[in-house]
């Protein structure tokens, strides 16, 4: 059910985005997929460039010591990647013994949560969904619920807080402190995308997002709350 859910989510973003000839089930869809990685799925050096530059993003907290982070871009995320994927990013095959320890420790990882941990007492999400209160501010802004290695939109700490980002950056689980420099103030969605253009375009961005979710951007997220004034009905 969660991956039939999965697919019609998914293909009604792409519906809404204008996209055409989406398959019409999530069946389709596999083979469709499937033909198209068979049909175009390649090697190529441009492939394997993009491929080294998304590992080093993807496991850039992994800590270099010990040789922790080599290990884990030479053999477990390459085992994690389907043989076509891999030929065709131009990387080198595993050892079964890898395979097998890599599967072995997923599949542990899958019991144990299916089987052991507790249904969630609360939904998880990207963001924070709770709206902020109407106090009037201006330009209220969101905040990830989660960071990657550079911590942008992380707000900055102060006290045990400050203390646990220190102890964080020391470990390398991140690779700096929170700050202005990282937009540690948050975001709104009509600035997301290149700091050239942050200032431009509010309008058609926010047309757009309305165009997608099939009604007007409300409340403190549209244009008129960026100003801590309530939008007009």
């Amino acid at each position: 059910m969660e991956c039939e859910a999965f697919y019609v989510f998914w293909a009604e973003i792409g519906r809404r985005m204008n996209m055409r000839d989406i398959p019409q089930s999530r069946e389709e869809m596999i083979e469709w997929s499937r033909d198209y990685e068979v049909k175009n799925m390649i090697p190529a050096e441009t492939n394997k460039e993009v491929a080294e530059y998304t590992m080093a993003e993807l496991l850039s907290a992994v800590p270099t010591r010990f040789g922790l982070r080599s290990f884990a871009v030479t053999r477990v995320a390459l085992c994690l990647l389907e043989d076509r994927v891999r030929v065709g990013m131009m990387q080198p095959a595993q050892p079964w013994f890898f395979h097998a320890l890599t599967h072995g420790v997923m599949a542990m990882n899958w019991t144990a949560q299916r089987w052991f941990l507790l249904p969630r007492i609360y939904p998880s999400f990207p963001v924070k969904i709770d709206l902020p209160k109407a106090t009037g501010e201006r330009c209220p802004k969101l905040h990830p619920n989660k960071w990657q290695y550079r911590p942008w939109y992380r707000p900055e700490s102060t006290g045990l807080g400050y203390l646990q980002n220190k102890f964080l950056v020391a470990i390398g689980w991140y690779s700096e402190m929170p700050g202005p420099h990282l937009k540690s103030s948050g975001y709104r969605l009509e600035e997301m995308g290149p700091f050239k253009f942050e200032n431009s375009a509010h309008e058609e961005v926010m047309q757009k997002a309305a165009e997608l979710q099939g009604c007007p951007v409300a409340g403190p997220w549209s244009l008129e709350g960026r100003c801590g004034e309530e939008p007009s009905p």
